[in-house]
């Protein structure tokens, strides 16, 4: 059930603009003049940035609930008691949901795609960005309400559960949310403070993905895997790696020590509260 999403379909899309789309013809204005790479000095929406590369590479997005992505989980299902109506309702809000979602896309990239063509180079980087605030906009929106229309499927239990598995999923980078900041009623200081730690980590996470995506010259070929896959499986599976290094998983748990550390006794014990009884996930065969 809910086997895409809208993150899951913006990470199509996304890879179809990297890897072969609009932005690639634009960015060859660019190629003959250093720095070859357009992305050097772009600042990316944290919730475009996982939106698009979360579900290709394995992280996951603190500022926006993940509960919608929970409920693709059967360990989740069994937790919260989901019935075989409620999976019914919700496969079929999936798939109005996943047609909407597709048409909005198109026509964003189709957008997109004209924007770019004809522009000098001095205004390449500048449309980029606001192609990229704008599709980030329209990502929150619609994952938005297809969150208010799953919880409508859901009894009120089963929806307080979600969010404290959603608190525990995310962990202390949730701080970023700003209903999660409301909740726990954080001060306009600590907000500055989680918002700088947030990009910190995104910078760390945008860097190691950008050095995946973009070219090597002159780099000798990959053998040919047995059996072949697809380009955008290759992909992915070299953002998963650089997104699971060691040095990426340590910087990771600091970030949220450092993020714990800027809460009061009182807001730990608030946010202990709001993440419910321990849940351990379940290793799942995808």
């Amino acid at each position: 059930m809910l086997r895409k999403t809208v993150p899951s379909l913006l990470a199509t899309v996304g890879l179809t603009m990297i890897a072969g789309g609009c932005l690639p013809s634009a960015f060859a204005q660019q190629a003959a003049a250093p720095p070859a790479n357009p992305f050097a000095n772009l600042s990316i929406p944290p919730s475009l940035f996982f939106g698009f590369l979360g579900p290709m590479s394995g992280i996951v997005d603190p500022t926006h609930s993940a509960a919608m992505q929970l409920l693709q989980r059967s360990d989740v299902q069994n937790e919260l008691g989901v019935d075989l109506n409620q999976v019914s309702a919700l496969k079929a809000l999936q798939e109005k949901s996943q047609q909407e979602v597709r048409v909005k896309l198109t026509t964003v990239g189709q957008d997109a795609a004209k924007s770019f063509q004809g522009l000098p180079q001095d205004q390449i980087q500048g449309q980029i960005q606001d192609t990229l605030s704008s599709v980030a906009a329209t990502m929150q929106t619609m994952q938005g309400d297809i969150d208010k229309r799953t919880e409508g499927i859901l009894r009120a239990k089963q929806i307080s559960r979600l969010h404290q598995l959603d608190f525990q999923w995310r962990g202390p980078l949730a701080l970023s949310d700003p209903k999660v900041a409301e909740l726990l009623m954080l001060t306009a200081d600590q907000k500055t403070k989680v918002s700088a730690s947030l990009k910190e980590f995104t910078d760390m996470q945008q860097k190691a993905i950008m050095t995946v995506m973009m070219p090597v010259p002159n780099a000798k070929p990959a053998p040919p895997e047995d059996p072949p896959v697809s380009p955008q499986v290759q992909m992915q599976r070299k953002m998963s790696a650089a997104m699971h290094t060691r040095e990426m998983d340590k910087a990771k748990k600091e970030v949220e020590v450092k993020l714990l550390d800027l809460l009061t006794p009182v807001q730990k014990e608030q946010w202990k509260i709001a993440q419910g009884a321990k849940y351990t996930f379940h290793k799942l065969d995808n």
